[in-house]
């Protein structure tokens, strides 16, 4: 990628797609040659584009496991995209600047920010990773920081095993407590999917009992119109047969 005067640079959507190519092949040439200053703009819209390509692959994901039910979540999601993921990148390129500094870096913020919103060109790849449980997000992980020490060698002039006494301890932390968190989601959506099961269970049991009882009364009363007491004892468990059925919505 060739060097550029950044202060006149305009903002050249046509070749986002070129750079990602570049960034996922070769990028530690990529990283050697970006620019490190010239504003805001293009980064964060490199980040954007990213970030819905992300989403619709989550969401691809979402309706094969739960069908429509989240489809309106992912909408709201996908309308808030904008404001998140560019807070996002901020945050997360004042935690890279300030690592970066400790290490030795002379850049500025400008450049963290821009090396984090290239490096978003893998959260796709994540995205499509997640299909793969666990191992899937470690993969994704130790991905990042390959490139996150491609940066850090070729923008800020880190050398590279104590690029990766770092962001190789950082990133095995990161793993695990991705690990961790993955397999706590997974055990909560299986209590809730046991939750269900028999919130159905004991849904048909009532049903089973206000047929019974219904049966019972009608042929007490043999064709004659149910006393006082008759009807509240139906009413009563047509009641208990509303509150005890289960909301999907929930």
């Amino acid at each position: 990628m060739e060097n550029m005067t950044t202060e006149n640079r305009k903002l050249d959507i046509a070749a986002m797609p070129r750079q990602a190519v570049q960034v996922l092949t070769s990028p530690a040439a990529f990283f050697q040659g970006m620019p490190k200053s010239g504003g805001f703009m293009e980064p964060s819209v490199f980040l954007l584009f990213m970030a819905i390509l992300s989403t619709v692959i989550h969401f691809v994901r979402g309706f094969l496991a739960y069908g429509a039910m989240g489809l309106g979540t992912v909408v709201w999601t996908m309308m808030l995209i904008p404001v998140f993921v560019i807070a996002a990148a901020f945050v997360g390129a004042a935690v890279l600047f300030v690592i970066w500094k400790l290490m030795g870096s002379q850049e500025t913020y400008e450049t963290a920010f821009r090396c984090g919103a290239y490096i978003s060109v893998l959260s796709p790849i994540a995205a499509l990773l997640g299909f793969v449980p666990y191992l899937g997000s470690a993969v994704g992980m130790a991905l990042q920081m390959f490139f996150v020490v491609a940066a850090s060698v070729e923008v800020h002039k880190i050398a590279r095993p104590k690029a990766w006494l770092v962001f190789g301890t950082l990133g095995c932390l990161l793993i695990l407590a991705g690990i961790w968190s993955e397999n706590t989601a997974h055990r909560a959506a299986q209590m809730r999917k046991m939750q269900l099961q028999q919130m159905d269970a004991s849904s048909r049991q009532m049903q089973e009992a206000v047929m019974k009882m219904q049966a019972e009364l009608m042929k007490n009363s043999q064709g004659k119109e149910m006393t006082p007491e008759q009807r509240q004892q139906m009413q009563a468990l047509m009641q208990q047969l509303q509150q005890g059925t289960p909301s999907r919505t929930q």
